[in-house]
């Protein structure tokens, strides 16, 4: 089966802005006031829905400079983030006939409140930035599975029916002291509490992820890199997903002045499997009613290749880049969580 749709999806924004300083204090606030229209049609008109909401969204910081390159900040901002068509079309996926899924048109888009604590210092032997968040959604959409009674199908869909609170810690940090080695890292680490009221179910627990990695230069223009890195068990309102990990070595060597680039890496990935868990709850008596686990074995646990590269010419003229940019991240996307895949493509 197959559908056809067209969707215009419309955004008015207005904004307004304060910043303002002394002394080595300073702080900045605004709001943003949008009003969204949204409105999908299908060859089946049944199917065509509206959606029209307004929201506003407030922001604030406040920064203490102990030096040029040493800063404290505090901050408060809100965040919305809209359903995709993938959450709102509602076209029945029936490849599996006895394990469905369709979105739900009459989704509210998120409105997550964060308040921040952040500290930066930069030096010529390291950089380090680290934030402490605390986050809170009153109206968060989850996916979630039932299975009416019966029946045998599992249904999947989407609602505003998560009740999120999370902390999370999370620091970038970079150490190059030695003219031939340089030593990275990007970490973080979470803890989720997540319910539903309205279908009386709960999760928690730690996520996060890491990376970790270096690269030393050797003589005659040749480099090896290593690292390594991954993410801890994912934490849903109903279930979750165990971890993965993955490491990499690459050896590279340039030449003919740094034009020619020849590189050899490997990749490995130490779990074969990725297990995920559903625990289903009948909704009305917020009675257990199944358990689904499933076990997805990666094709390819260990990936070699090969890359050259060759740069043409050279550019001399400085390019001036806009000072401000559109970006259309304000939608909230389905994870990609193609388990039966490897994550080394």
């Amino acid at each position: 089966t197959s559908t056809y749709f067209k969707n215009d999806f419309d955004i008015l924004g207005l904004y307004t802005s304060y910043s303002g300083g002394h002394a080595k204090w300073g702080w900045t606030g605004g709001i943003r006031y949008e009003y969204t229209w949204l409105d999908t049609k299908f060859k089946d008109p049944a199917m065509n829905f509206k959606s029209n909401y307004v929201v506003g969204v407030p922001s604030a910081m406040l920064t203490y400079k102990i030096s040029p390159m040493e800063t404290f900040k505090l901050g408060y901002n809100m965040r919305i983030q809209r359903p995709s068509i993938s959450f709102l079309n509602p076209y029945v996926d029936r490849r599996d006939p006895n394990y469905i899924s369709f979105g739900n048109p009459k989704l509210d888009p998120e409105k997550s409140h964060n308040i921040t604590f952040g500290y930066s210092k930069f030096a010529q032997a390291f950089n380090l930035s680290s934030e402490l968040t605390y986050t809170f959604v009153n109206n968060s959409i989850q996916q979630y599975s039932l299975i009416e009674t019966g029946t045998t199908v599992q249904k999947i869909t989407y609602d505003n029916i998560g009740h999120n609170k999370q902390v999370n810690l999370n620091v970038f940090g970079s150490y190059r002291g030695l003219p031939w080695l340089n030593l990275y890292t990007n970490s973080s680490i979470t803890y989720v509490k997540m319910k539903s009221s309205d279908y009386g179910i709960s999760n928690s627990g730690f996520t996060g992820r890491f990376y970790l990695g270096g690269t030393v230069t050797m003589p005659k223009d040749m480099r090896i890199s290593t690292g390594g890195g991954g993410s801890l068990p994912q934490v849903n309102l109903q279930g979750s997903q165990s971890s993965f990990f993955f490491s990499y070595v690459a050896l590279s060597k340039d030449f003919f002045q740094k034009r020619l680039s020849v590189s050899v890496s490997g990749v490995y990935l130490p779990k074969s499997h990725i297990i995920i868990d559903t625990k289903g709850t009948d909704f009305k008596t917020h009675k257990p009613t199944f358990n689904q686990r499933t076990d997805v074995h990666l094709t390819k646990t260990t990936e070699f290749r090969l890359n050259i590269s060759y740069r043409i010419g050279s550019i001399t003229a400085k390019v001036k880049k806009a000072k401000a940019t559109i970006t259309n991240d304000d939608q909230k996307e389905k994870e990609n969580n193609s388990v039966g895949q490897s994550p080394v493509m």
